[in-house]
């Protein structure tokens, strides 16, 4: 559940980067909305973090578009990697992205986490399970 908070608070950020007509911040927020929920969700898969323990980006997106198009949803797989393509610009490159990208970004966002949230509500595993 913080993971899903977490990606409720990124996508505020993204919404209001984009008022300010700031796209390639907004970008950059829309990939760790996404980013924050695809774990809650991997982890209702029973799919653990990667080396030494972590959720390393790498893995989270690899993982995250294996199980997106296992479970018949390559369009937000699709999704996944163009955010991760937006957020690798926004945050290791000179270029600006243009106010049609940040949208994008913020629309694939709200697929990824929208599927995540309905799935995470339906999945048994750690972020569902009922503690004794």
């Amino acid at each position: 559940r913080k993971r899903l908070a977490k990606s409720d608070e990124y996508l505020e950020a993204a919404y209001s980067d984009l008022q300010r007509h700031a796209p390639t911040p907004a970008a950059g927020a829309a990939y760790y909305a996404a980013y924050h929920a695809a774990i809650a969700y991997l982890r209702c898969c029973n799919t653990g973090p990667g080396h030494r323990g972590r959720w390393d980006h790498g893995h989270v997106q690899t993982r995250f578009v294996r199980q997106a198009r296992a479970s018949g949803h390559p369009e937000l797989a699709v999704a996944f990697e163009r955010l991760y393509t937006a957020r690798i610009v926004a945050d290791y490159q000179l270029r600006f992205l243009r106010e049609n990208e940040g949208r994008d970004a913020v629309q694939y966002a709200e697929s990824v986490i929208a599927f995540c949230k309905v799935e995470v509500s339906n999945l048994p595993g750690p972020a569902t399970q009922q503690r004794p």
